[in-house]
């Protein structure tokens, strides 16, 4: 991860891949994880029926990395497409993912 890509706010820092005020979500913690799937049920149950994922390759990060296209991307958003298809079968989730032909066939299925 690039240094350049904390910024401190007061005595914390947190991390973003584009923009300084646009901070990442951490899902390496279990409570981030827990609360953007129990967001995609609240809003299945307003009748919604479909998400659409931005940067969807860059949500995982790991220290010397470019933070990119990693394994643990693709478990998360296993457990997003779960969380879907237990409250709402056939929920879309269409993730944007600007990628080279080969990774973005990673992110079929």
């Amino acid at each position: 991860m690039c240094p350049s890509n904390w910024e401190k706010d007061g005595e914390w820092y947190y991390f973003h891949r584009f923009f300084e005020f646009q901070p990442d979500l951490n899902y390496r913690n279990p409570e981030v994880l827990t609360e953007v799937c129990r967001i995609l049920v609240f809003w299945l149950s307003q009748g919604l029926d479909g998400f659409r994922a931005d940067a969807i390759p860059y949500i995982w990060k790991e220290d010397g990395t470019n933070c990119e296209n990693l394994p643990k991307t693709h478990a998360i958003i296993k457990i997003f497409r779960a969380v879907l298809d237990y409250v709402r079968p056939n929920t879309l989730l269409l993730a944007e993912a600007c990628q080279p032909p080969a990774e973005v066939v990673r992110y079929f299925g």
